[in-house]
C-alpha cells in the first residue's frame, strides 16, 4: 500500500522551532513539515510520495525555502507540489475539494499535516479523506498539528499533536450508522480489531458481532431460537464495561449494540418475532417472511412437546395448519393427510385443534406462505406483488403477530 504525506504550506514568516512528538525532539527547523517527515516518514520509499498543496502566495513566499530543505534530506520518496485555488467562493471550495481528491490514489495510506490549513481546510480535508476512504479505499494512518503558538519562548520548543483519533471518530460514526440501520458489522469489526492492540479483549467482541450478522443474514432459525449468539455478545459487552478496556469511541456504540439485541434471550420461542423486527427494519423482506413462517411452526411444535428440529414434524405441523385453514376459513372439509401428518398424528391433531380456535393466526400464516412463495420464486408467477408492497405486508403481519404472541395478556 503506497504511503502519502500530504500537507499545506502557509504564507507566514516562519521562525526556527524545535518540535516534539512521542518524546522525540527535532532539530531547529523553520517548517513543521521538516520535523514531521523526520518523525513519521523515515521509512518512505520510491513508490511513496510527499505532497504539498500550495496557494500562489505560499508558493512565492515559502516553497523555495522548504523545497531546498527537503532536497537536502536526500529523501527516497518524490516531492510533489500541487497548486490550489485561492478559495474565496463556494465554487472555489469545490475546486479545492476536487484538487485534493484527485491527488489521492487507490489504496493510499495517508499521513496528513493540517498545521497550516487555512480556517475551513481541516474540515474540508477530513471530508475528502472520509469520502476517499470509500471511493478509493484509502486509509488514514496519522493526522498531526504542529502547535507553534504554544511554544516555550525560552527553549523554542513546540509540541506536535496527534489528532488521528479525530478522524477515526468519523469512521466510528459511520460504523455505528451501518450497524444500527443495516445490521452490518463489518466496519465495526475493522475498527475494533484495529484498536485491539491497545485495548485487549475488544477483538473478540468483533467476532461475536460477526457471528450475529452471519446468523441473521442466513436466517439460522435454531441459533436465533437458542439465542446464545446474542447473550454471548451481551456478556462480552459487560466484561468490556467492567474492565474499562475499550477504545473511547466504542463506549456509546456499546449501548447501541446492546439495545439492538436486548430483546433476544436464550431458548426463547419468541426470538423469531424479534428477528422479524430486525429484518423489517433493515428491509430484509425475504428473511422476514421466512423467519415468521418458520417461527410460528417452531412455536407450535414446542408448545405441544415436539422436536422443532425434526424436519418431518415441521412438515406435519405446516400441513396441519393448512388443513385447519381450509376447514375453518375456506369451509372445505376435503383434505388428504400427508404421510408426515399420519406419522405424527398426536402432534398434528393437537396443533389442528389449537390453530382452529385462532382464526387470525390461520389467516396470517396463509399470507406468510403465499408471500414467501412469491419471493422465493423471484416473482415469476401470476399476480406478483411489488417490492414495496411485500415489505408493507411483512410489516402488517409482524404487527399482528406481535399482538397475538406478545401484547395480549394471554398469548395464543
Amino acid at each position: 500500500m503506497p504511503k502519502k504525506f500530504i500537507s499545506f504550506l502557509g504564507t507566514g514568516n516562519y521562525q526556527p522551532c524545535m518540535y516534539t512528538l512521542n518524546n522525540r525532539k527535532s532539530k531547529s527547523v523553520y517548517f513543521i513539515q521538516e520535523a514531521l517527515i523526520d518523525f513519521v516518514c523515515n521509512d518512505f520509499e520510491k513508490e511513496d510520495s510527499l505532497v504539498f498543496f500550495l496557494s500562489s502566495d505560499a508558493r512565492s513566499k515559502n516553497w523555495s525555502h522548504l523545497h531546498t530543505n527537503l532536497c537536502d534530506k536526500k529523501l527516497k520518496a518524490p516531492i510533489l507540489d500541487i497548486s490550489i485555488p485561492d478559495s474565496k467562493t463556494e465554487a472555489g471550495i469545490w475546486d479545492l475539494f476536487n484538487v485534493i481528491f484527485t491527488s489521492l490514489d487507490e489504496n493510499d495510506s495517508i499521513i496528513f499535516d493540517l498545521t497550516h490549513s487555512f480556517r475551513f481546510l481541516p474540515m474540508l480535508c477530513f471530508s475528502v479523506l472520509h469520502y476517499a476512504s470509500f471511493l478509493k479505499n484509502i486509509s488514514v494512518e496519522g493526522v498531526y498539528y504542529g502547535a507553534w503558538e504554544t511554544r516555550d519562548i525560552e527553549t523554542s520548543e513546540a509540541p506536535i499533536f496527534n489528532l488521528t483519533d479525530s478522524f477515526t471518530l468519523m469512521q466510528w460514526a459511520n460504523a455505528a450508522d451501518v450497524f444500527t440501520n443495516y445490521g452490518i458489522s463489518g466496519k465495526i469489526n475493522t475498527l475494533v480489531k484495529k484498536t485491539a492492540k491497545d485495548f485487549h479483549g475488544t477483538s473478540s467482541l468483533a467476532d461475536k458481532l460477526k457471528n450475529i450478522e452471519i446468523t441473521m443474514s442466513t436466517v439460522r432459525g435454531s441459533e436465533i431460537q437458542e439465542g446464545k449468539v446474542f447473550t454471548d455478545c451481551r456478556e462480552k459487552i459487560k466484561i468490556l464495561r467492567d474492565e474499562n478496556i475499550y477504545q473511547p469511541a466504542l463506549k456509546p456504540l456499546l449501548d447501541v449494540i446492546e439495545n439492538k439485541i436486548s430483546r433476544f434471550s436464550e431458548n426463547s420461542n419468541l426470538n423469531f418475532l424479534y428477528a422479524a423486527q430486525w429484518y423489517i427494519k433493515h428491509n430484509m423482506t425475504q428473511q422476514a417472511f421466512t423467519i415468521m413462517e418458520e417461527g410460528i411452526i417452531t412455536y407450535l411444535i414446542e408448545k405441544f412437546s415436539g422436536d422443532f428440529r425434526d424436519l418431518e414434524q415441521r412438515e406435519a405441523c405446516s400441513s396441519s395448519i393448512n388443513h385447519a385453514f381450509n376447514t375453518v376459513i375456506k369451509n372445505d372439509s376435503e383434505w388428504n393427510e400427508s404421510t408426515s401428518e399420519q406419522k405424527h398424528r398426536k402432534l398434528t391433531a393437537d396443533i389442528f385443534i389449537y390453530v382452529s380456535m385462532n382464526r387470525e393466526l390461520l389467516v396470517l400464516f396463509n399470507k406468510l406462505v403465499a408471500n414467501r412463495n412469491d419471493i422465493n420464486h423471484a416473482g415469476y408467477k401470476s399476480n406478483i406483488s411489488k417490492g414495496n408492497t411485500l415489505l408493507k405486508t411483512a410489516e402488517n403481519i409482524f404487527t399482528n403477530l406481535q399482538e397475538l404472541f406478545i401484547n395480549k395478556e394471554n398469548n395464543i
